[in-house]
């Protein structure tokens, strides 16, 4: 990996297995995380899941790359809250290109998180679970008025 990575200009850091990473975790917050699902200790799926349920680490975007392929592995790994899922042998045009993807994802993420900060008066009063899946987040600014942002309605099929 660090070889398909090391002419994009990119601080990488690399550890051996999951306590290493979540220690890594502690000193600075990656954009990225390609995580390999076969590793010593936890798998790169109990990680990823970990990573997805801790509220301070769930935003960065996970890409699990593994020797496993089948339709299976890749539900499970999705499942985990992965958000890009590559099969070996990684071929080193599509792992930048689904790092710039990432990256740019969690860029949006930190332009949408500061802009919320930016916003004075703005407090977020409620968050409600409804139906299908759909959440919204209810703020109240100093007016009393009420925004409400909704995210798609899950399509069933």
């Amino acid at each position: 990996m660090e070889a398909l990575l090391s002419q994009e200009p990119y601080d990488l850091s690399c550890v051996a297995n999951g306590r290493e990473l979540l220690a890594r975790l502690e000193k600075g917050e990656p954009d990225v995380i390609l995580l390999d699902v076969m590793m010593p200790g936890m798998d790169g799926f109990g990680i990823c899941q970990h990573l997805k349920t801790d509220k301070h680490w769930q935003h960065i975007p996970i890409i699990l790359i593994t020797a496993l392929n089948s339709k299976e592995d890749v539900v499970r790994g999705l499942d985990a809250g992965a958000d890009e899922f590559i099969s070996k042998p990684v071929e080193g045009l599509e792992l930048r290109a689904r790092v710039r993807s990432m990256l740019r994802i969690k860029q949006q993420y930190d332009q949408l998180k500061a802009t919320m900060h930016d916003l004075d008066g703005f407090e977020v009063c409620q968050r409600l679970r409804l139906d299908a899946g759909q959440i919204a987040v209810a703020s109240t600014p100093g007016d009393g008025s009420i925004f409400a942002f909704y995210l798609p309605r899950a399509h069933s099929v």
